[in-house]
């Protein structure tokens, strides 16, 4: 239902994220009362892209709010806002730029530490990802390690 009122809403997309069954559950805690855990739980995530007008990750995250507070969902159903962050629409259309930096260190390490021999790269198959910097940007990195064996 939140999927199809995205489309509807044309303004935000949707991933599906970690579904998780289990078995429903209720009790009395001694410090904190009633207590229940739900039956089942699903992440989707609420991806509301960037543009010339909505550059604002806050704004964003308000419009985000205020979409997600708009719903509403049948039965004992409910939903949560997570945390907000910036993230890059399909990171791997990027790994030629992330192979071709990773070159270019590869050759300043060289060069720095005058070593002849051999470099074995390992990792680089590895997806690429995605870690916030800060509130505008974000880097794109595979993860990797390095070594350089010198000939004496």
């Amino acid at each position: 239902m939140i999927s199809q009122k995205v489309k509807e809403n044309g303004q935000f997309r949707t991933s599906s994220g970690v579904v998780s069954l289990s078995q429903h559950k209720g009790g009395f805690g001694i410090s904190s009362g009633s207590w229940s855990q739900p039956a089942a739980a699903a992440q989707l995530y609420l991806l509301v892209p960037l543009t010339k007008e909505r550059d604002n990750i806050f704004g964003a995250g308000a419009e985000a709010a205020r979409f997600v507070e708009a719903l509403h969902l049948p039965g004992k159903a409910r939903c949560e806002m997570g945390h907000l962050q910036l993230a890059v629409d399909t990171p791997e259309q990027y790994r030629s730029k992330v192979l071709e930096q990773i070159a270019q260190e590869v050759q300043k390490t060289r060069k720095a530490i005058s070593a002849n021999g051999s470099v074995r790269l390992e990792g680089l198959e590895s997806s690429v990802m995605v870690r916030q910097a800060d509130d505008r940007n974000v880097e794109l990195f595979l993860n990797y390690s390095l070594s350089i064996t010198t000939d004496k």
